[in-house]
């Protein structure tokens, strides 16, 4: 059968009641259950199970009470089912006809056979098709099932009034929004209104005095020309030529003056009508601005994500140092103060303050793109250090114009392939193909630097110009020029004074000790007592004396000596030269200080050797070092820099031979720069008496001779043969981009901690991209954009985001698994390491137990006796020996040496090496002199398995075959061997302890 139904659910309904009994067959129920699923798409709410069982009840002429819903579609989709199958299965078409044509068997709830009703009759009870079924349970039944159906109607009315109350509530809700809205939209209407009311008043008050003004103008040109024609007429004379404003005609007679008055009159109209339309469009403008002034700013562009502008104004606050919790509420402040209007929507959680944060770094990287784009001949720069036990590694790349940071990383550990992994990675978030545009590398002079220039040469396929920092070898000049300060001390034999009292480190000479306890004088608390009054009593007396007209150049008195870096060692020399006699001074008429501490130090100061020393360094300070610092940056290129290192050498030789016109102040710097000829300076160069003098210039040709070997060692390509001396026209252009230095690596970790210091909670990735975005000006850049260019570069963070949060996440796994992987490595190195340790040990005592054990002083000469051969006697006094002198004795001496010794010598050695053995050791001494004290003995031994270390208790029984028989605590009755020398090697490297 086949039935055209209606698009309308509710004529649908109507065509299925309409059918007979008989016409209600398996092809009907098939297209129904179509029907349902194409409408189900639709949401239809006429077209549900309860419709669709009413209008059966109308077909079956029965209230169908006893099927439920649930039966009645499972019957449905049944018959839907039984169709798709037969068509699927391909069955023959006679049955598949006679199924579709069969009539339609409504589903029961009491049986799984199926109730088959003739057409228009009633069907049977249920107790006439259940046969055996309790009526009075049936009907128990039923009654409950319109029960629960009332109370489903009640919950269902129940839930149709909550929701009406509340949609009533929301509409109130809305109402009194509304009506706040309007009142407010009204207050902003009339402020607007009585604005442009004032504007109105005071521009139709410009004009009516504009056309006053105008008037009076026409009104006094009109008379002049009228007196003007008067006279002329009354001379008789001929027409002439009258000029008014900018037209001249000749008037000849009445009408031409009348026509020229015409005119005029037409031309103030035109002039009127051009300023009201002036003011017409002034007007518009002005309400076009109020509007937008007036305009309700909105926080989000699509009602989810923040607007870039949004964006923007935070990235710019935080770049300023703002914490992130508190930029919300400043970008709201900021807004309201500028524009007189409040910021519409919401803002940014100090959550989503941190994710902006990230996206600094992909704007930072967009810039980099940007210009680092057609760059050529660039230079990478790298430097590492130690950050809170992690290795911190700072990535920057130079062009001819300026420095860029591309990456602060965290790496494991300081190897060259940890740096090129890192590298490697920096370049490749920061651009596609980045080395092949990279020519020079700069870095200071640590081995591995070297290691990781040719692997960056080998990715590149060609070599890379590696040129060093030329700040650096200050570092060395002050740690060279203190070693040769060192030797001379040792020579002339400076003794402490106060050695109870002034300690100085290891390799460090009592010169650069004097420094750094003056630096304490001055800047450490605990000696605050003392400081404060010196460096009044310095001012004082620097005020009151001419000296102060070439007073230290230097707003500090004296500046701190943190590590030993670049000029600091020698500007604090000469400073504690120059304020050599006011300390002593100070110490001896005003301080009262019961602190053995600066009394130490005036002892010091006291010294002439020492004074003199001071005063060679910190010439070396204002010749060589001071100017060093202040020329070698000025340089752009590092090439240019190579004929005054050759100047420096020169000039250090002839100085070698002939310090005399450093101690008058007669030389000139090391480098074409001026000198700082301040107070320092004067004293410096006055003479302090000739054997002092002599003394000082014997002292500089030292230094100075070790400063050159610095330079001649640390500069040596960029001197004469070196490979960077004599650069061909090419070398020269590709270096063009690199600096004389790679302080500026220092400068970005000074940043680093900075911000660890103010943020010590946040990740190294964090503290990155605020210090790429600060350090390389990118917030200049993003202003230098248009706005469509910034709204673009602000979405492309966005997005990219995401995906380096995704992969920054995976970081702190990495390194942690790489950490773990490092310490694994370290632990298998000392494990080698221990192994071998324990095959040297154990060889001793096999070698010590072919001569009975260790022998007792006066038993040398008889148990010797009793070795046959002396190769054998003498391998049983070497492990003699070197038992007593490793693993008994407490103080062990370097010359028990048993090589190339006669039997008889080692003798001897081993009598001088015999002692007393301290209690700890006595145990050990009885188990090597005896092995059998160790039968019985329940013992704790340790054991490594699978890089585990186990402690197991057993217990020596007897020695068998020169083996020990011992049994584990947990296995009784089961024995395992190890060998004398096993037991005994493991007592002495403290794996195995006497319980």
């Amino acid at each position: 059968m086949s039935l055209i139904f209606q698009e309308d659910s509710s004529e649908f309904l109507e065509q299925i009641a309409a059918l007979e009994r008989d016409q209600l067959t398996n092809e009907v129920i098939c297209e129904v259950v179509g029907r349902l699923k194409k409408m189900k798409r639709k949401k239809d709410l006429c077209l549900s199970w309860a419709n669709i069982k009413a209008a059966l009840a109308t077909v079956v002429d029965d209230s169908l009470d006893c099927i439920t819903e649930k039966n009645l579609r499972h019957s449905f989709f049944s018959v839907y089912e039984k169709r798709c199958t037969k068509i699927k299965n391909g069955k023959g078409s006679d049955g598949y006809k006679e199924f579709l044509s069969a009539v339609y068997v409504l589903p029961t709830t009491r049986e799984a056979s199926a109730l088959q009703l003739t057409p228009r009759s009633r069907p049977v009870t249920p107790s006439s098709f259940q046969e055996g079924v309790n009526e009075e349970v049936f009907k128990e039944n039923y009654e409950l099932k319109q029960q629960n159906h009332s109370l489903q109607n009640d919950i269902r009315e129940r839930d149709a009034k909550v929701a009406k109350l509340e949609k009533l509530c929301q509409d109130l809700t809305q109402k009194n929004f509304t009506k706040e809205r309007k009142k407010t939209e009204q207050k902003r209407l009339t402020e607007d209104s009585k604005r442009q009311l004032n504007r109105a008043m005071y521009w139709r008050q410009l004009y009516f005095d504009t056309k006053d003004e105008l008037e009076i103008k026409t009104t006094n040109s009109l008379k002049s020309m009228h007196s003007k024609f008067l006279k002329i007429r009354r001379q008789q004379a001929k027409p002439v030529t009258v000029t008014v404003t900018t037209k001249t005609s000749e008037i000849s007679s009445d009408d031409e003056l009348m026509q020229v008055i015409a005119d005029l009159r037409t031309n103030v109209k035109e002039k009127h009508d051009t300023i009201g339309v002036l003011e017409d469009q002034l007007l518009e403008s002005q309400d076009r601005v109020n509007d937008l002034l007036n305009q309700e700013k909105s926080t989000k562009r699509d009602g989810k994500s923040y607007s870039s502008d949004v964006r923007e104004a935070s990235y710019h606050l935080m770049d300023l140092g703002m914490a992130e919790e508190n930029v919300s509420g400043a970008v709201r402040r900021v807004y309201k103060c500028l524009t007189g209007q409040e910021l519409m929507g919401p803002l940014p959680s100090a959550k989503t303050q941190n994710r902006f944060g990230n996206e600094m770094k992909s704007v930072s990287r967009q810039q980099l793109k940007d210009v680092l784009q057609g760059e050529e001949d660039m230079t990478l720069k790298f430097d590492g250090t130690t950050k809170a036990s992690h290795h911190a590694v700072e990535v920057e790349i130079a062009t001819k114009d300026a420095t860029y940071l591309i990456a602060v990383k965290d790496q494991e550990g300081g190897t060259a392939d940890q740096y090129h992994a890192t590298l490697n990675e920096s370049l490749n978030d920061t651009g596609d193909n980045l080395l092949s545009n990279i020519s020079n590398t700069m870095s200071d002079r640590v081995v591995t630097n070297q290691c990781i220039e040719k692997k960056l040469s080998k990715d590149k396929g060609q070599d890379l110009n590696g040129f060093k920092c030329a700040i650096h070898p200050l570092d060395t000049f002050s740690k060279d020029v203190d070693k040769a300060v060192k030797n001379h001390e040792d020579t002339i034999k400076i003794d402490n004074p106060a050695p109870n009292q002034l300690f100085r480190s290891a390799g460090d000479s009592w010169t650069m000790t004097m420094v750094k306890a003056i630096s304490k004088i001055f800047h450490n608390d605990k000696y605050s007592s003392v400081g404060p009054d010196l460096d009044s009593f310095i001012a004082d007396k620097l005020a009151a004396t001419p000296i102060n007209e070439l007073s230290p150049t230097s707003s500090t008195v004296y500046h701190r000596f943190v590590g030993n870096r670049f000029h600091i060692y020698f500007l604090d020399a000469g400073l504690v030269f120059f304020y050599t006699d006011l300390c002593v001074l100070f110490f001896e008429t005003i301080s009262s200080s019961t602190n053995p501490f600066p009394k130490a130090i005036y002892q010091w100061l006291k010294s002439e050797q020492l004074v003199t020393t001071l005063r060679a360094v910190g010439l070396i300070g204002k010749f060589i070092s001071g100017p060093w610092m202040r020329f070698v940056p000025s340089v752009n290129c590092i090439l240019d820099l190579n004929p005054h290192l050759l100047e420096a050498t020169e000039k250090l030789s002839k100085w070698i031979a002939d310090p005399s016109e450093l101690l008058d102040g007669t030389a000139s710097p090391i480098f074409p720069t001026s000198c700082l000829k301040d107070g320092v300076f004067n004293i410096l160069t006055t003479s302090q008496g000739a054997s002092l003098d002599e003394a000082c210039m014997k002292l500089l040709k030292v230094l100075l001779q070790a400063v050159k070997d610095v330079i001649t060692r640390q500069m040596s390509d960029q001197l004469p043969g070196g490979k960077f001396w004599d650069p061909s026209p090419a070398l020269y252009k590709q270096a063009q981009s690199c600096g004389v230095d790679n302080i500026s690596g220092e400068r970005r970790f000074g940043s680093v901690d900075a911000y660890m210091k103010k943020a010590p909670n946040a990740s190294l990735e964090k503290v990155e991209a605020r210090t790429m975005f600060k350090g390389n000006k990118t917030a200049s850049w993003l202003e230098g954009q248009d706005s469509k260019s910034r709204k673009r570069a602000i979405e492309v963070a966005m997005k990219e985001t995401s995906k380096t949060m995704a992969v920054e996440k995976k970081r702190p796994l990495e390194r942690l698994e790489a950490h773990r992987e490092s310490i694994r490595n370290q632990r298998r190195q000392l494990s080698k390491m221990e192994e071998k340790k324990r095959d040297q040990v154990q060889k001793i005592i096999e070698d010590l137990l072919e001569g009975s054990g260790l022998w007792r002083l006066e038993d040398i000469e008889a148990e010797t006796r009793k070795i046959k051969g002396k190769g054998k006697q003498v391998k049983v006094l070497k492990a003699q020996i070197n038992t007593w002198n490793k693993y008994i004795s407490t103080v062990k001496s370097k010359e028990a040496t048993v090589t190339g010794k006669t039997v008889q010598q080692l003798q001897e050695l081993l009598a001088k090496v015999h002692c007393t053995p301290s209690p700890e050791k006595e145990v050990l001494l009885k188990a090597l002199q005896d092995t059998d004290t160790l039968i019985g003995k329940n013992i704790s031994q340790e054991w490594m398995q699978d890089e585990v270390t186990e402690l197991w208790k057993r217990k020596i029984h007897q020695v068998k075959a020169g083996e020990y028989e011992v049994s584990y605590e947990n296995e009784a009755g089961k024995f395992y061997y190890l060998t004398r020398a096993e037991v005994l090697a493991d007592m002495i490297l403290g794996d195995l302890m006497i319980l």
